[in-house]
């Protein structure tokens, strides 16, 4: 559903404004209703770096999974509370501009003005800009990952 990156500024106010090629992707999923939420990586709660920014169909599809999950282990319970007890309802105005709560702004080190804005198939993605261009610069880097990332590309192989 949703591809590519653009950058985008943040407003005094606190919002962004979601591109042109975005915004009918989310009027037809959700109405212009979304969620924003702190984004919690493979290294477990704490400072992120970025906020993933789903349409509220597909935030529902996405609790519904967190909900099948077992809460017996506290890892798991951990991320639900974090991610959901983190999470803000929002809605687009006649402008496509949504309001980024300053609490998971900061969380996810956002207090810059430029931002990068990512597709990531099902939910948006809110980047600092220089953490964005770092992370571009270390996937061009040779990292010595490149048997992960061929295992990666031979799984999607048709």
């Amino acid at each position: 559903m949703f591809r590519g990156s653009v950058t985008v500024n943040l407003d005094e106010k606190g919002r962004i404004a979601i591109p042109a090629r975005y915004r009918e992707k989310v009027q037809k999923a959700s109405g212009g209703e979304l969620v924003v939420s702190i984004a919690v990586t493979a290294r477990g709660v704490g400072m992120t770096d970025c906020l993933w920014i789903y349409p509220l169909s597909a935030w529902e599809e996405f609790e519904a999974k967190l909900k099948s999950l077992r809460s017996s282990s506290k890892k798991i319970s951990d991320f639900k509370r974090f991610v959901v007890g983190s999470a803000f309802d929002c809605e687009m105005d006649s402008q496509g501009r949504i309001m980024i709560p300053e609490k998971i702004r900061k969380f996810a080190n956002l207090a810059d003005k430029k931002m990068v804005l990512a597709g990531n198939i099902d939910r948006l993605e809110l980047w600092n800009e220089d953490v964005w261009n770092a992370k571009e610069e270390l996937l061009k880097a040779d990292s010595g990952e490149e048997d992960a990332a061929m295992d990666i590309l031979e799984e999607l192989s048709l």
